[in-house]
């Protein structure tokens, strides 16, 4: 019989041997980053694998009364724990160092794998090799080269700075973390890099035609001015036409050139009201989306007041500049006019302060109007008191206009840039601009100024040419039954697709339901955040396939007598959350569903974010596949 040599420790597993017995008490020791050791007991064999942070760093075998150290005892322990007739027990709380000490022959020579962990890098699946194998050279020379590879990676991808890519190269390189990944890695990143250097080409393109055409046909808040286009300087205040400026009323916004129409018919009464008679509707909110007239009818009514009584104090401000030095100053108002009050600071001293002011305006019967673009309880840091005033008042809306307004809209910018343009070009930028006068004016500019450009007139061909949008680029016509997957950096196209069909339409987004009902006319859209929040403003979905076939199946039901269209994105949180076999699943069964109705199937997908394979097996199910 063997002496066992006396064990100092506490066993807390073991078991009889057998088949791959042994190798599960090591996986879980790497599983676990465990420290101890694992005894393998046979008539005339004991054997120890001495074991720290999951790695087996020693072995020492005593076999009919030789001692065997090192690589030949650990195999010929594995050899023993293979036999049923063993036994093999865990133990903790071993003093590893001094068993090593008084048997150095027993320590196997294992790399340095502290150095990679040090650098960041995960080196357990590289343990687990080790663990197994008769070349440890050969394993870390393989894995030396992939962390290579994946420091080089890491480099490059370090100099993007592009906000857009932020959270994909985040995640990237937490995949790097396990240099085994990083063959996948390159791939994804690869297409990274092509994103990049398209969108840097996109952005150098955009920038040569704007100077080219001098046109300023979008409004960036905080740099450019929203009612003329000009800079803001560093307060925030326009010198060319006084925008932001305290008490400076915008002089050309009247009632007189206010384009009226049903969408803001009633908003329009609701300020003749309060021009005539100050204190009448208090406080009157005017909400909208931007760009509709809310800061005109804002300035309409003081200017209209200010005729009237001029010894009148009207002060007109944006929120944004609201500062405890200037709440002072707005004690001496008659009228006080604040205007995208959603931009207030988010100060709550300064917000306290604006909101005792407010209420003492109101009491006093001194007329309070407020501009706002959405629910006020949406304002980020927004006290209770003031959430409460606004409710409390007279809200009016200002919805987007109708194509008669759109077109009256068009003609007004070509009058007051004294060129005269057809009424089928004036009708073509109605209908194509839906959301607002600011994008009609914009459109209405580019126009004719690339009109002046070329030396020619403003006729309806040129304006279909300087104004095609990005979904005329593609030559389909979406048909009822058909299934189309948009690739695409982010839904755009797809949802300019989804604006242009006619009939019901049920719309599934990661894109938070007000920016979608600001960049596009979805008025006849049933629209489900894709969300794993719930919200009191919307109707929120989680990213549960199940839950998701439910509700398109009620959707395509409720409305089996009608045509119209279901419109999916987010498939890479989709596909994390759920799997990719799972969701593909999902979608054969949307398809089939979709083939045998009056709707059609649109799905925006980023082809960035998904696996190339996945992409292709995606691509095989639908009817057309439209990329850019």
């Amino acid at each position: 019989m063997v002496k066992i040599p006396e064990m100092k420790g506490m066993i807390i597993r073991s078991s009889k041997g057998g088949k791959k017995v042994l190798d599960t008490y090591l996986d879980t020791a790497r599983k676990y980053s465990f420290t101890g050791a694992c005894v393998v007991k046979e008539k005339n064999f004991w054997g120890i694998l001495l074991i720290k942070r999951g790695l087996i760093v020693a072995a020492m075998a005593i076999m009919d009364k030789n001692k065997i150290y090192g690589k030949q005892a650990m195999d010929k322990i594995k050899e023993e724990g293979e036999k049923k007739s063993s036994t093999i027990e865990l133990w903790a709380k071993v003093n590893i160092d001094e068993i090593i000490e008084n048997n150095p022959k027993s320590l196997l020579e294992l790399p340095d794998i502290e150095k990679y962990e040090r650098e960041g890098f995960s080196t357990e699946e590289l343990q687990k090799k080790l663990a197994t194998t008769d070349d440890i050279g050969a394993v870390m020379e393989e894995y030396e080269d992939l962390v290579r590879r994946a420091k080089s990676l890491i480099k490059k991808l370090n100099k993007i700075k592009d906000s857009e890519f932020k959270e994909r190269i985040r995640e990237l390189k937490s995949m790097l973390r396990n240099p085994y990944t990083v063959e996948k890695a390159e791939k994804i990143a690869e297409e990274i890099f092509k994103s990049y250097e398209k969108k840097a080409k996109r952005e150098e393109t955009t920038a040569k035609e704007e100077e080219i055409f001098h046109i300023l046909s979008s409004y960036e808040r905080g740099k450019r001015c929203p009612i003329c286009g000009e800079l803001l300087n560093e307060n925030g205040v326009c010198d060319f036409c006084g925008y932001g400026k305290m008490g400076n009323l915008i002089k050309t916004m009247t009632f007189k050139n206010f384009i009226l129409g049903q969408s803001n018919v009633f908003a329009y009464n609701a300020a003749i009201a309060v021009a005539h008679n100050p204190g009448s509707l208090n406080p009157l909110i005017i909400h909208s989306a931007s760009g509709l007239g809310k800061t005109h009818l804002i300035n309409a009514i003081g200017n209209a007041i200010l005729e009237k009584n001029p010894d009148m104090k009207i002060i007109y401000i944006s929120a944004e500049n609201l500062a405890p030095s200037v709440i002072k100053d707005l004690w001496t108002a008659d009228v006080l006019l604040i205007d995208d009050f959603q931009f207030i600071p988010s100060d709550r001293d300064l917000q306290l302060a604006l909101y005792k002011l407010l209420e003492r305006k109101v009491q006093e019967g001194k007329q309070v109007v407020i501009g706002i673009d959405r629910n006020p309880r949406e304002i980020l840091n927004i006290i209770d008191k003031l959430v409460t005033f606004l409710e409390g008042g007279i809200t009016v809306t200002i919805e987007r206009p109708e194509f008669e307004t759109r077109v009256t809209i068009a003609r007004r910018i070509a009058e007051e840039m004294g060129v005269e343009v057809d009424e089928d070009v004036l009708e073509f930028i109605a209908k194509k601009f839906k959301h607002n006068a600011r994008e009609i004016e914009g459109a209405i500019k580019r126009v004719i100024a690339f009109a002046k450009l070329v030396n020619q007139n403003p006729t309806l061909d040129l304006a279909k040419e300087v104004l095609k949008a990005p979904v005329e680029e593609y030559d389909v016509v979406l048909s009822p039954g058909k299934c189309y997957v948009v690739e695409e950096d982010k839904p755009s196209v797809s949802l300019e697709f989804l604006e242009n069909v006619e009939g019901k339409k049920l719309c599934i987004s990661r894109m938070n339901p007000r920016k979608l009902m600001e960049n596009y006319d979805l008025r006849d859209t049933k629209i489900l955040w894709l969300t794993h929040k719930s919200s009191e403003d919307y109707e929120t979905v989680p990213p549960a396939l199940e839950h998701l076939m439910y509700e398109i199946e009620n959707f395509l039901t409720e409305n089996k007598e009608e045509s119209g269209a279901v419109y999916i994105d987010g498939v890479e949180y989709l596909i994390s959350e759920n799997g990719f076999d799972s969701f593909i699943q999902f979608l054969r069964s949307l398809v089939d569903m979709i083939s045998v109705s009056k709707f059609l199937l649109i799905i925006s997908v980023s082809p960035d974010t998904v696996e190339r394979r996945h992409l292709r097996m995606i691509e095989r199910e639908m009817d057309e596949v439209l990329s850019q």
